[in-house]
């Protein structure tokens, strides 16, 4: 599972305080990809950045910025940081839980596959 991927998921079980899901990583490779600058720079506005970065930071990567820089078109480090976190780090085996304190359910990632599918009496 990507982060990108990571981004956009939530929780399938309750309405209220499902994103963005708390991550734990148990093996993740990095799987090199060419770099597309404009790919990049028209993915950013999709972003819940502030998500992405709090992701990154709690995964070991402190140095990551907290905000999109003022420059990003002419920051190629920032950008090349962005490619690597977003499409190149794959989680391979961990689990996404909900954030909501009454739910707590559990999505196993197995094979860089992420399980959202609930169980026929969690329907």
């Amino acid at each position: 599972m990507r982060l990108l991927v990571h981004n956009l998921l939530m929780c399938n079980k309750c309405d209220k305080n499902n994103y963005p899901l708390k991550i734990e990583v148990n093996k993740s490779v990095i799987m090199e990809l060419e770099f597309k600058k404009d790919a990049i720079l028209k993915l950013i506005p999709k972003l819940d950045f502030e998500v992405l970065s709090n992701t990154v930071r709690e995964l070991g990567f402190k140095q990551f910025p907290k905000q999109i820089p003022a420059n990003v078109e002419q920051d190629l480090g920032f950008l090349k940081d962005l490619h690597r976190v977003l499409f190149e780090t794959h989680i391979m085996d961990g689990q996404l839980t909900c954030p909501n304190p009454s739910c707590k359910r559990n999505y196993p990632i197995t094979n860089g596959i992420p399980n959202m599918i609930l169980t026929e009496d969690e329907q």
